[in-house]
Formats: C-alpha cells, structure tokens, sequence
C-alpha cells in the first residue's frame, strides 16, 4: 500500500525509493510561510513531520525567497535532501 502511494503521488516521485524501504521518510522544516499546508498535506500522504534537527530525511525551506541560498546550502552540507521552491538564490 506504501509504495502505492508512493507511486501516485507526483509531487513526491524524487524521494529515493531506498528510505521507504525500512521506514516511512521524516521530514522537516525551516519555516512556516504561507505555503506550509501545501506542504504538509504532501509530506503526510507519504511520511511523517518532525521536529527540527531531530532526525529527519528530507528539510523543506519554506522561508523567504531571498534566504533560500543559506538554508539549502547549510542543509545539504549536512547531508540533508533538500526541497526548496523557486527561487534559490
């Protein structure tokens, strides 16, 4: 049923398949903009949201545009997936 989902759901069709192996995916984010109901809606169709620099897969930046840069580049640096609307820089 997991995968099912998964597959559906085309929002979310680039998270690597190796996470939904074990457990479902945690996300987080940084932010809470106005777009943030879009994205959780997404995130709980197929993982679950957690707290900030718990233990999360993936970071979804929902800040404003003209701090995306920062944010993506001091995730990733963590080895976080990063989602981050347009634009980056």
């Amino acid at each position: 049923m997991e995968n099912k989902i998964i597959q559906e759901n085309k929002w979310l069709n680039f998270l690597p398949e190796r996470i939904f192996r074990k457990r479902k995916p945690r996300f987080a984010t940084i932010g809470s903009g106005f777009i943030f109901p879009v994205h959780l809606a997404a995130i709980k169709e197929v993982g679950e949201l957690v707290e900030y620099d718990t233990d999360e897969d993936y970071v979804s930046i929902l800040t404003p545009n003209d701090t995306h840069f920062e944010y993506c580049l001091k995730e990733s640096e963590k080895g976080k997936i990063v989602i981050c609307e347009k634009p980056l820089a």
